[in-house]
């Protein structure tokens, strides 16, 4: 894992490695929202995007400075208009702010990269993740000192200044000089660049928010007793809980996959003489896509474990002689190549490295994102054992707290 007080550049690889992605800014910016899960998210930027600035602030806590004029100058996009105008509380226009920055209690990244598209994927930008306190403090008292002389927006500024956009693009339109739109990040030239975890945002916003509207399945009562006599198998104390509950809602969340689609299948074992004292009657809490495990937690070589699928094998290996416990493998399935996984007990999940995670993350959207050789999507041969009471716990966070309380309720 980085120092605390680490200096991180950021920039695209140019020329990029063949075949490698490239997603270095939008990375950084979920390292900073995870090691900070409570802090107020502040954000500087003249110009905006939803598929960045969404996922930026999705359920956060969060302050905005821009210039409207130079937001919409190129032209207005709907949905960001109607994303400022539901949010207009936490935003406030200050004319000729140019600073690009994100910034939280714990971090600050910031350089030339917009929060845009084109910003964190298609332009060659430079920035920086810092996370040295000295340096975070003055720029924090400067974001305050510059909110508090920016200017509140309503609703009839946000419209006065999308107009203006318009007028103004159109015009250009018309005299030919209107500018043009940055060409896409070419193959040749810089690689295959993505939004990585950005680009499933819209996907999980609506999928989260359907499972916290729909009701909860009409098997409820016994799945989750069910679910809460396996939790208590596997885990020791509510802390253990809680870091299995939040890896497997990430699994899930990483994928970007919903109950809709067939190659996702969420699990947990069930006896079939119903002696939760058992050991050997037990399986297993797990996500699978397509064929292939991707995040289970169960009972392997006398002791719980949680076991994840990568896409390096020389990060199992490492992660396998530091973790005590920990060993890795390979999932092995007919007919698909073996894949790296790493085999780690519970006690040590806390001192999971980085790259452990970051190349978890990476396995499961290439599983999501695997296609038959015609181009359809491989269905999951589990789909007869979904549990879509677990995918209602994992994608809902209450849920989840609450489980975990009933898991191990709190001593008295």
């Amino acid at each position: 894992m980085m120092p605390k007080h680490s200096v991180e550049l950021l920039f695209h690889p140019v020329p990029a490695q063949a075949g490698r992605e490239s997603k270095v800014f939008a990375d950084a910016a979920k390292r900073l929202l995870d090691e900070t899960p409570n802090s107020e998210i502040r954000l500087v930027s003249p110009y905006l995007g939803l598929e960045v600035l969404g996922p930026l602030v999705w359920e956060r806590r969060f302050r905005l400075l821009t210039d409207l004029l130079a937001c919409f100058e190129g032209g207005a996009d709907p949905q960001c208009v109607q994303f400022l105008r539901e949010h207009a509380d936490h935003v406030r226009h200050l004319a000729g702010v140019h600073a690009k920055v994100i910034l939280t209690d714990g971090g600050l990244l910031f350089g030339s990269a917009n929060l845009t598209r084109s910003g964190f994927m298609e332009r060659d930008e430079l920035g920086c993740l810092i996370r040295d306190p000295a340096l975070i403090q003055p720029v924090s008292d400067w974001f305050n000192a510059l909110w508090a002389i920016g200017e509140p927006i309503d609703d009839q500024q946000l419209t006065a200044a999308a107009e203006r956009g318009a007028r103004l693009a159109e015009a250009r339109r018309r005299a030919g000089t209107g500018a043009k739109r940055p060409a896409r990040a070419s193959t040749t030239h810089r690689g295959r660049r993505t939004l990585g975890w950005m680009t499933h945002w819209r996907r999980r916003k609506s999928s989260t928010a359907a499972a916290a509207a729909s009701p909860v399945p009409a098997n409820e009562e016994t799945d989750r007793e069910e679910l809460v006599q396996q939790l208590r198998l596997l885990t020791q104390s509510r802390r253990e809980c809680d870091q299995v509950l939040a890896l497997l809602a990430r699994a899930l969340q990483t994928s970007g996959l919903t109950l809709e689609d067939s190659h996702l299948h969420v699990n947990f074992g069930k006896s079939p003489q119903g002696d939760w004292n058992t050991i050997s009657d037990w399986r297993a809490i797990n996500v699978t896509i397509g064929q292939r495990y991707v995040a289970w937690c169960t009972w392997e070589k006398g002791a719980p474990e949680f076991g994840f699928i990568l896409d390096d094998e020389a990060v199992a290996r490492r992660a396998a002689q530091t973790l005590p416990g920990a060993w890795n493998d390979t999932f092995t399935k007919r007919r698909m190549a073996d894949s790296p996984t790493l085999h780690v007990r519970l006690p040590s999940l806390e001192a999971l490295p980085e790259e452990v995670l970051s190349s978890w993350e990476r396995a499961i959207r290439q599983e999501a994102a695997r296609r038959n050789a015609d181009g359809s999507i491989p269905k999951s041969s589990f789909r007869k054992y979904l549990r879509p009471f677990l995918y209602h716990v994992l994608t809902n966070p209450d849920l989840c707290q609450e489980i975990s309380a009933q898991v191990h309720p709190p001593r008295s």
